[in-house]
């Protein structure tokens, strides 16, 4: 009996399965499931011999696998004939854990930005790692600026794309392979990676011991990040980031999860957007955004009337940023939400990367 595995971005002509239902029924699948599979054996022209829940069976893909190999697989469909959608790579522990650790500190990003330039001192590193350290350590802070939503960044309409060009979230890398190759020169993980191996190779680890672990800390904080947005395309088909914002009082991490709807009937495109922000004098705001050709409504959930009443006056201003972006009808008001940690929990909720099986799967 033979499954066809979907490679995440190559989803080829499936071939009949005899006896589905019985196997599915056998294995306890159920679609959308998530499960862990072992590479048995491989047999060449892409059939290879799976293992998943202690039962072995043959698939094809068209996706070279090796025997040993572990990977994450989606159940994308039972029937007609059963469909695994390849999800994880090879290293299913490093998943796991970053997954872990990206839900149990999803604000471990945030240290990043604002404690680089407290920690990395160009001269002080060039004085015992040399200047190609130096280098590194410049061009890491000058990223880091550029990626950080303020007022010196706000005139740019690209920032999020550019953003996450920088922190390596572009979701064309196959991250989960570790094969990332920038388009616009070094990411800031690349930096984080290089500027560790600068120090070690200078022999000056024992002095700077300090700030490798903060460079191991942000790269790991940026790899949970790419996880993420790799899991939450697959799982979800949702584009799931963090965007990191400059208040007075310091950065703040704020949550944005963007879907692709079903296209109306003229063909035109549906977005779904909801940003989970945290405020200094607003506190926290919840902004579910809807966008349909050069329409777009939205609804800002503050938990005060005073937070109502401030950007109430802000509405008129917006309409105008927004007419002059494209949408030419905006629909925009404000609603009380009080508890606003149950409203966040509730928008967490149906991602499948923020439920509870996501995260506990391999442990």
């Amino acid at each position: 009996m033979t499954f066809p595995i979907a490679s995440p971005r190559m989803v080829q002509p499936l071939i009949p399965v005899q006896d589905i239902s019985a196997t599915a029924g056998r294995l306890h699948l159920s679609a959308g499931e998530l499960l862990e599979a072992l590479v048995l054996s491989q047999h060449g022209d892409g059939k290879v011999t799976l293992q998943v829940k202690n039962t072995s069976f043959a698939a094809e893909t068209l996706v070279a696998l090796n025997a040993g190999e572990k990977l994450m697989v989606r159940v994308e469909q039972i029937l007609p004939q059963v469909v695994l959608r390849i999800v994880g790579g090879t290293d299913m522990q490093k998943i796991t854990d970053l997954l872990c650790l990206h839900r149990s500190n999803p604000g471990a990003l945030a240290e990043l930005f604002s404690g680089a330039k407290d920690i990395l001192n160009p001269a002080g590193i060039e004085m015992h790692a040399g200047q190609a350290a130096a280098k590194s350590v410049r061009l890491l802070l000058q990223i880091l600026d550029a990626s950080v939503f303020s007022g010196a960044t706000a005139g740019n309409p690209l920032f999020l794309k550019d953003m996450m060009g920088w922190i390596g979230l572009l979701l064309e890398r196959n991250i989960l392979k570790g094969q990332e190759k920038s388009d616009r020169g070094e990411t800031v993980k690349e930096l984080l990676l290089k500027l560790a191996g600068d120090i070690r190779d200078a022999g000056a680890a024992e002095r700077f011991k300090e700030i490798l672990a903060f460079l191991e800390r942000g790269t790991k904080a940026i790899e949970g990040q790419q996880i993420a947005a790799v899991l939450g395309q697959e799982l979800d088909r949702s584009l799931v980031l963090q965007a990191a914002c400059q208040f007075p009082a310091g950065i703040r991490m704020q949550d944005i999860f963007i879907d692709q709807e079903t296209d109306g009937p003229d063909g035109v495109q549906r977005f779904h957007a909801v940003l989970l922000l945290s405020m200094d004098a607003l506190g926290e705001v919840i902004a579910d955004a809807s966008a349909y050709g050069s329409r777009l409504d939205c609804v800002l959930y503050c938990k005060t009337q005073e937070a109502i009443d401030f950007l109430i006056v802000l509405l008129p201003e917006l309409r105008e940023r927004l007419a002059a972006a494209g949408y030419a009808e905006s629909f925009l008001r404000c609603a009380l939400q009080h508890d606003m940690q149950d409203a966040k929990n509730g928008y967490m909720a149906k991602r499948s990367l923020y439920s509870l099986h996501a995260v506990d799967i391999h442990t």
